[in-house]
């Protein structure tokens, strides 16, 4: 349960801590509480025990950092040991690999005195619960078996010793997106790509995807996909220590999945490249309502840190596992130092104040976390039509292949090239006739707009209901918007001639607006439909 518990009749023996998982949180705690201690004015006393299932780092994958909870701390510590943690950040632009920040911290660790040592924590065979930890530090002779031990669980999201103590306290979980990472090996791989070539590999995965070259040569290209597409490349069982090559004809079920794989094997440097998927995850918030639990029969406390307390997307868990690692870092060594003084109730007011900090720290972050969710998702919309949509700019300069050619006149592409010429014609003559008869005419080219829409819904229908995909019918708006940004040009410069204010306006952005309404007109039909199906499957 929650710690609420009076505190330990024992507290004023030595203090002893012991850490769960060799990972960014817990080393980091304990670099900060040493250093914490040594700030008290404190050498020795506080034993703290590291404890990790591990017996090296092999993670190498690239975390993106926020500085300001590291510079923070660094700010209040005022200690040699971590501003070379600093020096090593600044070197990476905060950007190191997560096997490189664990080799750093845990030599920073061990300059002060802090050992990794193996063990699992669990209830496994071969697996200690916490009653067997305690006794085998007890037999150890590390702990006095009448002494009050505190735990600290940074074990990961998945954490056992989290699973030992929560109880009934339920995770809270929201899923954001789903990603397959991918691993691009080959000579002179760009260390980023532009706006442009972004947009361009993106439109050609219709979502949105982020390129970073890895400090150990490789690129790692993460790919938000529809959950039908992640659930077709996860079943490659794809993993970090066994990658899975792919090329743009292993999956057949994930069409654009491969499409941007043979982007990437041609599109990314001029010499031959290797597309690997590294692995499949799922961006999701998760985070536990209390972080701080009390263990009467074994007399000992358990907090949970880093990623078992707070796990976050969008490069926002290592922010909230720096600021939470601080506040239980200076809590404990402010509880350790009360101890040895004898002040019995400061491991329930501390603890206590670790729970607000943490839940202070939660509010913040998930708030940062859902703005971002909304920009991606706006992104991928974008996207998304964009790749839909069949603008000639966007689709002639902006993509990373040529518009589809061919195709063949169907019933679909007989109404939508009848829309078409209709907008047209009645967006170029009205324009027009007001130019050279009467100006309000010129308005009438306001009927263009319903039709422009009927455009866009009869586009997105033909696309669903016809059986096989038809390059003609794309080709026919991607005409008709290209001959409305041509032809007024002429429109334009007539009017100034005539005096016919509305076809200038027309022949200057007529073009662009009715490219968003033919949007606005697929978009509405993708909702009613969408509508439709839900309201279908629950009937």
């Amino acid at each position: 349960m929650p710690v609420m518990a009076t505190a330990s009749p024992h507290a004023h023996h030595v203090p002893v801590t012991a850490v769960i998982g060799a990972g960014p949180a817990g080393l980091l705690f304990s670099a900060v509480s040493a250093l914490r201690w040594r700030q008290l004015g404190r050498n020795g006393g506080w034993p703290i025990y590291l404890f990790d299932k591990r017996d090296r780092y092999e993670r190498s994958h690239r975390l993106r950092i926020d500085p300001d909870p590291f510079r923070q701390l660094q700010h209040e510590l005022a200690a040699p040991e971590f501003d070379e943690l600093i020096r090593f950040l600044d070197g990476h632009r905060f950007r190191p690999a997560v096997n490189q920040l664990e080799t750093t911290l845990s030599e920073i660790a061990g300059s002060l005195g802090i050992r990794r040592e193996l063990a699992t924590i669990g209830t496994g065979p071969g697996e200690l619960d916490l009653s067997a930890l305690r006794t085998a530090l007890v037999e150890d002779r590390r702990l006095q078996s009448d002494a009050h031990l505190t735990v600290v669980a940074a074990d990961s999201v998945h954490s056992a010793t989290r699973e030992l103590v929560r109880g009934t306290d339920q995770a809270h979980e929201h899923l954001h997106y789903s990603v397959a990472r991918l691993r691009v090996t080959g000579t002179d791989l760009p260390h980023h790509l532009g706006y442009l070539e972004t947009f361009r590999f993106a439109k050609v995965l219709g979502s949105a995807l982020d390129y970073r070259l890895n400090p150990n040569g490789y690129a790692e290209i993460d790919l938000f996909l529809d959950p039908a597409e992640h659930a077709a490349v996860e079943q490659l069982a794809a993993t970090p220590r066994q990658p899975v090559r792919v090329t743009g004809d292993t999956l057949h079920t994930a069409p654009f999945f491969s499409a941007i794989v043979k982007g990437f094997e041609t599109g990314l440097t001029d010499a031959p490249t290797r597309v690997e998927v590294q692995s499949t995850f799922r961006l999701e918030h998760r985070y536990q309502q209390h972080v701080a639990f009390d263990l009467p029969a074994l007399d000992a406390t358990v907090s949970l840190a880093g990623d078992a307390a707070i796990s976050l997307p969008f490069f926002r868990g290592m922010a909230a596992l720096t600021a939470c690692v601080h506040q239980l870092a200076f809590l404990h060594a402010d509880w350790a130092a009360a101890v040895t003084r004898g002040e019995h109730r400061a491991e329930r007011i501390l603890a206590a104040r670790y729970q607000r900090e943490v839940e202070a720290i939660r509010r913040h972050e998930l708030e940062l976390v859902r703005a971002r969710s909304k920009l991606l998702r706006a992104a991928k919309e974008f996207i998304r039509i964009s790749t839909l949509v069949p603008f000639p700019i966007q689709q002639w300069f902006l993509s990373s292949r040529p518009p589809d050619r061919g195709g063949h006149m169907t019933a679909g592409a007989a109404a939508n090239m009848a829309l078409a010429v209709a907008a047209f014609v009645v967006a170029i003559g009205a324009p027009l006739a007001g130019g050279m008869m009467w100006p309000p005419l010129g308005w009438l080219w306001l009927a263009a707009v319903p039709i422009q829409w009927l455009g866009g819904v009869a586009y997105a229908a033909t696309r669903s209901f016809e059986p096989e995909p038809n390059p003609l019918i794309a080709a026919i708006w991607r005409l008709q918007i290209a001959a409305l940004a041509l032809i007024g040009l002429p429109v334009t410069l007539l009017s100034s001639v005539l005096q016919g204010r509305v076809a200038q306006i027309f022949g200057a952005v007529g073009w662009f607006l009715l490219g968003l309404v033919f949007a606005a007109g697929l978009v509405s039909y993708e909702r009613i439909e969408g509508q439709r199906f839900r309201a279908g499957a629950f009937d």
